[in-house]
């Protein structure tokens, strides 16, 4: 079957609405493209965990993974508010570890910024 996300869902309605997905890649990235979206039966639908490249099984960390795909794929109007405030904080813990990277990447233990082991400390532990 296709994948897609739940656009309109009424429990007391026998019918949903869902943005299907192309067969092959991840949804529209660009706004003017519209998304295909058609109404389907409710017991055809089944729900699903998304399926994301994650290397690791920690819940958590599957969960961070999910929530910036979902950022990627700009679905932030299908996100709850605690799943919006989840993501801003992610997204904000994230720019001190790319920075770090950034800044190990770019001088190296050799950089003379006395911060080596400070930076390694951050990438490693948060």
């Amino acid at each position: 079957g296709r994948r897609g996300v739940l656009s309109r869902y009424d429990p007391g309605d026998s019918n949903c609405d869902v943005e299907l997905w192309p067969v092959l890649g991840i949804p529209m990235q660009r706004q003017e493209e519209k998304p295909d979206v058609r109404t389907v039966a409710r017991s055809s639908v089944v729900a699903a965990e998304p399926d994301i490249e994650c290397p690791f099984s920690d819940p958590p960390i599957r969960r961070n993974t999910a929530m910036i795909w979902g950022h990627l794929w700009r679905l932030h109007s299908q996100m709850s508010p605690s799943a919006l405030l989840r993501l801003r904080r992610l997204l904000r813990q994230s720019l001190l570890v790319v920075r770090a990277m950034a800044t190990l990447a770019a001088h190296g233990q050799a950089g003379g910024l006395g911060l080596y082991s400070v930076l390694v400390s951050l990438v490693r532990f948060r």
